[in-house]
């Protein structure tokens, strides 16, 4: 082979190499925060993503979740669900939070709200799959004062991470009987069906 066909040669599979990286970036050369991950997804290595902007998809229901993620969610010496506490901008300033770069869309969680109240009234089970992107929180499980219990986030501190919500999007009801979303209304709205 003569040394103008080897040039020729190397040249097309630079040219080749360069087409296939910018023609398809893909999900691993995109930031954290661009990159969907699912929950089992990201819990799988969660301290890579604490104190970051992330996108999670998964099951709404007293939180963010998903089931049957095959492994435990162990910290603190503790087993945990695979599941995040979420709160807005505006408790997270009122628990002493700080330098957020962005406030919570009020209205993508009005109208989760506005689903779970729906699905709820309905009386049938089911999941509401969302997206929500945000600030993770955690896994930083920590001992509670005068216990010695280890405690999470929210409710009852029984979340092993949590996410502080910017937006909520891709709201989708999968008619699986999973869920009863009666139990997320208020005391008023649960005698319906």
């Amino acid at each position: 082979m003569r040394k103008s066909q080897a040039r020729v040669i190397l040249l097309a599979v630079v040219c080749i190499m360069l087409m296939g990286c910018l023609s398809d970036p893909g999900q691993k050369t995109r930031s954290v925060s661009e990159r969907r991950l699912s929950v089992c997804e990201m819990f799988r290595d969660i301290s890579a993503y604490s104190g970051k902007k992330v996108t999670v998809h998964g099951i709404y229901y007293f939180g963010l979740r998903q089931t049957n993620c095959g492994y435990d969610v162990l910290a603190g010496g503790r087993r945990w669900p695979t599941a995040l506490d979420m709160i807005d901008t505006r408790r997270a300033i009122g628990a002493g939070l700080s330098g957020l770069a962005f406030e919570t869309d009020k209205s993508s969680w009005k109208r989760l709200d506005e689903l779970v109240l729906q699905v709820g009234l309905s009386g049938e089970k089911a999941e509401i799959w969302v997206t929500v992107r945000g600030k993770l929180r955690g896994p930083t499980p920590h001992v509670l004062p005068n216990s010695g219990i280890v405690g999470g986030y929210g409710e009852m501190g029984a979340y092993p991470a949590q996410i502080i919500v910017e937006r909520i999007e891709d709201l989708e009801v999968k008619r699986v009987p999973t869920f009863d979303y009666k139990k997320m209304l208020p005391p008023r709205d649960r005698r319906g069906k």
